[in-house]
C-alpha cells in the first residue's frame, strides 16, 4: 500500500483529508429514515401497520433521529459559535419544505374537506391552529397537528431552543 506522497500508477497518492462529517452518524440517520419510511408505507395496506408495528420500526427510527440530533445539534452550535447562523441554517433546513407540505394539506382540506378528519377541527378552531402549525408550535400549545408527522418537528424545534439557551 503506497503511503501519502508516494507514486502509484504514475500518480501521486494524495493524503486523505479528514471529513468534517461523522459518517457513522449519517449511517444511523439513513437506517432511521428507512425504518420510519417502512413504518409509514406499511400503513397503506391492510394488516401492514399491525405487522410492522410489532417490530416498532417507526418508534425506533424516531428515537434514533432524536439521539443523533442530541449529539449533532450541540456539536454544530459549538462548531459554528454563532447563534444567528445556527438559527438561519435550522430555519432553512426545516421550514421551507414543512410550509410547502402545510400548503398542500391546506389546499386539500379546503378542496376536499372529507379527506381530512381535522377539517372539522379547522372550522371549529379557526386560523390560530394553522398559525400554531406554521410556527411548529402545535405540540407545545396542545393544538391539533395539521400534518400528523409534524409533531416530531415541533419537538425538534423545542430542542433547538433548549440548546440555544444553554
Amino acid at each position: 500500500t503506497p503511503q501519502p506522497g508516494e507514486e502509484r500508477d504514475g500518480r501521486m497518492n494524495a493524503p486523505r483529508v479528514p471529513s468534517r462529517r461523522l459518517e457513522f452518524l449519517d449511517a444511523i440517520r439513513a437506517i432511521a429514515a428507512l425504518a420510519v419510511m417502512v413504518a409509514h408505507v406499511t400503513e397503506l395496506w391492510p394488516g401492514g401497520k399491525d405487522f410492522v408495528g410489532r417490530f416498532g420500526f417507526g418508534s425506533a427510527g424516531v428515537v434514533a433521529f432524536f439521539l443523533v440530533s442530541g449529539y449533532i445539534v450541540p456539536f454544530s452550535l459549538e462548531r459554528q459559535n454563532d447563534l444567528r447562523k445556527f438559527w438561519i441554517g435550522r430555519f432553512f433546513r426545516l421550514f421551507p419544505l414543512y410550509w410547502t407540505m402545510l400548503a398542500i394539506v391546506f389546499a386539500v382540506a379546503v378542496l376536499r374537506p372529507e379527506s381530512f378528519a381535522f377539517a372539522r377541527q379547522l372550522r371549529e378552531t379557526g386560523a390560530s391552529v394553522w398559525l400554531d402549525n406554521a410556527a411548529m408550535l402545535q405540540w407545545w400549545t396542545g393544538r391539533p397537528s395539521m400534518i400528523g408527522l409534524g409533531w416530531s418537528l415541533s419537538f425538534e424545534l423545542g430542542f433547538y431552543v433548549f440548546v440555544s439557551l444553554l
